[in-house]
């Protein structure tokens, strides 16, 4: 999956930075799914080759059929994280944290 391969070329990056980090947006892998092409799985393998926490746990699209986690907030300071969630602007659900 070439979109996986540029997700880590981005971590490699701030990873050598070793500053506090929080990469956020689209990861084109739904977390609620078990399907095998979901890209579930690449997701959490890198979370954790990289130790960082995904801290987005509640369905970020939703609609009349399905409810999918696919817009994620992932760091590697999660003691510095206060509150998290979800917030919609009735164009969508979109990550918050504070």
């Amino acid at each position: 999956m070439v979109y996986f391969v540029a997700f880590r070329e981005v971590i490699d990056k701030i990873e050598g930075e070793n500053s506090e980090s929080y990469l956020v947006g689209d990861i084109n892998g739904d977390l609620l799914s078990e399907s095998p092409d979901s890209g579930r799985k690449e997701v959490l393998k890198i979370s954790t080759i990289y130790d960082l926490a995904q801290i987005i746990s509640q369905p970020t699209r939703i609609t009349n059929t399905s409810k999918t986690l696919m817009d994620l907030c992932f760091t590697n300071y999660l003691d510095k994280v206060r509150a998290f969630g979800t917030h919609s602007l009735g164009l969508g659900i979109i990550p918050r944290f504070t």
